[in-house]
């Protein structure tokens, strides 16, 4: 059984990026990766002669971002997305439908962008205090539609879609659920966001350069009593003088992996407490373009077709007549019992609904399902009600100067990002480089410093 300076436990990009850290100075590093391919859910496929995400899609920010960074640094092709994100200007680059399937005027669309400048203006006067996580974000929306007076009756509709455009479809999870404190204590890097035309994955293997990864390696058990640490897969058995483990936080909730000793009660605590959401893609390919080219996205406000509620027009990056239909929380995770067929039916009668009968058929379609994935169970952590953020920072905590975490989910600022990933590996290298080189006495007079770097 060969030893290890380091074993990392996941090849998704906060496992990528503590490696190249380690291995940068001077660690003997391996990366044990469950799936067959590396970047978890940051996985990009050639489909309909483009390139699609299944998992993450944007940098979010690009404004000092690391990722920004890296794809610069690689020469890695990025396009500007109006799509997403918390911003009234997104609102007039989408082609909207009502209720009735009419579509909006600009005019119109107008009218939504300054309810949503509205909105965002009343959520960053909400002060973060002690009790917010008791609240949820649609507690605040009650406060809002209340303060909004006669106007709230009137823009009912509205404010359910921007609702579920600001914090469905970015935290993957119902407004009911979701802690209030998620808008303040969740941090943004400044800009716009930008979309890969040749995939994300492209930053994961950039990463994964020069790192020694096995694939196909189940890890049920780390053992960490002893001087050394083992690993124990389905077939093979590793030791290591520190384990970083980097697993979706689905993973450890789940209790896939076996820990001995068994995990603290802070990590205990924190792992029960903060949750998966689930946010999918339906990919469709057609013969030619019968909507909107130009559109960024197309927004459909009917209840009854939310499964359209939300698409993106991958014409303007991809030159391909492709689109991709999102579901997010509850509703998501519902509709993954349904066959191939059924969900791309329930889309296209959607599209029907606004665009005519006489659209065609797709000729090729791609589906997520995150929830059901038994490496990952949900496509990234929130807080719900009565969570608060330090939870993040508990499952962040190491274990006996020997068993490390990371992973969107220990994120303390960007959490549910890639970025946030990034940056976490980033920070368990850093601990581990810290653990092996300076001694107690050194690490508590550089406690502040560090703050300040991370």
């Amino acid at each position: 059984m060969r030893s290890y300076d380091v074993i990392i436990i996941g090849a998704g990009v906060s496992g990528l990026a503590a490696a190249r850290n380690l291995i940068l100075n001077g660690f003997d590093v391996l990366v044990l990766e469950a799936r067959d391919y590396i970047g978890g859910r940051v996985v990009s496929e050639h489909f309909a002669g483009a390139t699609v995400d299944l998992g993450a899609s944007w940098i979010h920010g690009v404004e000092e971002n690391p990722i920004t960074r890296l794809a610069t640094k690689h020469d890695i092709a990025t396009q500007r997305s109006q799509m997403c994100g918390p911003s009234p200007d997104n609102i007039l680059h989408r082609t909207i439908f009502d209720e009735n399937f009419t579509r909006l005027t600009h005019e119109a669309k107008l009218e939504i962008a300054s309810v949503m400048a509205d909105f965002l203006d009343y959520l960053s006067s909400v002060q973060s205090e002690d009790d917010l996580h008791l609240k949820s974000i649609s507690d605040l929306k009650r406060c809002f539609m209340i303060l909004y007076g006669d106007k709230a009756e009137k823009y009912q509709q509205h404010i359910d879609y921007l609702v579920d455009t600001i914090f469905l479809y970015e935290f993957a999870v119902e407004a009911d659920d979701l802690s209030a404190e998620s808008y303040h204590a969740d941090h943004d890097f400044a800009g716009h966001d930008r979309l890969f035309p040749k995939g994300y994955g492209q930053i994961a293997y950039v990463l994964a350069q020069g790192v020694d990864i096995l694939l196909n390696q189940v890890v049920q058990q780390i053992e960490y009593s002893a001087d050394m640490a083992k690993v124990i897969t389905q077939d093979q058995q590793y030791s290591a003088s520190y384990v970083l483990v980097s697993v979706p936080l689905g993973v450890l909730k789940r209790g896939d992996i076996g820990f001995e000793p068994y995990l603290p009660r802070l990590k205990r605590e924190a792992l029960h407490a903060l949750q998966m959401g689930t946010l999918n893609k339906i990919y469709l390919a057609f013969d030619h373009v019968f909507w909107d080219k130009q559109a960024q996205s197309i927004a459909c406000l009917s209840d009854q077709h939310k499964i359209a509620r939300e698409m993106i027009n991958l014409y303007p990056m991809t030159e391909r007549p492709i689109l991709a239909a999102f579901t997010a929380g509850e509703f998501a995770e519902s509709m993954e019992r349904l066959s191939d067929q059924e969900l791309v039916d329930l889309v296209i009668d959607a599209l029907r609904q606004m665009y005519g009968d006489n659209i065609p058929a797709p000729v090729h379609h791609r589906i997520t399902r995150w929830h059901q994935d038994p490496f990952s169970y949900g496509s990234y952590s929130y807080l719900p009600v009565d969570v608060k953020a330090s939870q993040r920072a508990h499952l962040a905590e190491a274990i006996d100067s020997k068993v490390f975490f990371a992973g969107e989910a220990t994120s303390v600022y960007f959490p549910s990002t890639v970025h946030g990933a990034f940056l976490s590996g980033v920070r368990a290298a850093y601990e581990i480089l810290q653990t092996d080189l300076l001694t107690e006495d050194i690490r508590r007079k550089t406690a502040k410093l560090e703050k300040v770097y991370l």
